[in-house]
């Protein structure tokens, strides 16, 4: 009977973890700059959920073929609200994306954690996005289209975004070091 080296069992190992440290990496990388380059597209994709989500309340709403969800409000109203660059959740959540392919630089990290905690910032944030837009339509059928969509888009609007980036960059780093301590605290042992 052979005997298998111990010294060819961690390297093999590491070179598995470091394909799968670097595929995640990449998986990252490249979902960022999808959402940059396709960012039209996602642009349009938040409309259509917006429009489904909304659909379901008292407010009729549907979206052609461009980024914009129109609100069919009681009394024979309507206004639109498109979703422009500024407004689009994909430029959120690029760069978490982007931070943690640069987390995935440090061979300490696990990937799974890391793209598990991008991947729930990432919904967070087209989540925070989606109750953005329901807000604003919430605040122009209620106070009506000027003084609503300032108070619904400058003001709450903004508020919703600032907390959640500030949440899902919370949630990142709860994932990610959770991690990262409980290696630690085994090694401590």
């Amino acid at each position: 009977m052979s005997t298998v080296s111990t010294a060819t069992l961690p390297a093999a190992g590491r070179s598995r973890e470091d394909i799968w440290r670097f595929a995640v990496l990449g998986a990252l990388a490249a979902s960022a700059v999808a959402l940059i380059v396709f960012q039209k597209s996602f642009r349009h994709m938040e409309a259509v959920i917006a429009s489904n989500v909304f659909a379901s309340g008292n407010v009729s709403t549907f979206v052609g073929s461009d980024d914009v969800v129109v609100f069919l409000l009681p009394g024979s109203r309507a206004f639109a609200l498109e979703v422009t660059p500024e407004c689009t959740s994909a430029f959120l959540i690029a760069p978490f994306a982007i931070i943690g392919a640069g987390m995935l630089l440090r061979r300490r990290l696990n990937p799974a954690r890391v793209l598990l905690g991008v991947s729930l910032a990432a919904v967070l944030l087209l989540l925070a996005n989606q109750l953005r837009l329901g807000v604003i339509a919430g605040l122009v059928t209620s106070l009506g289209l000027e003084r609503g969509y300032e108070w619904g888009h400058l003001f709450v609007g903004s508020l919703i975004s600032v907390v959640l980036v500030a949440v899902s960059g919370l949630v990142v780093l709860m994932i990610v070091g959770s991690g990262h301590r409980g290696r630690h605290e085994a090694a401590a042992s």
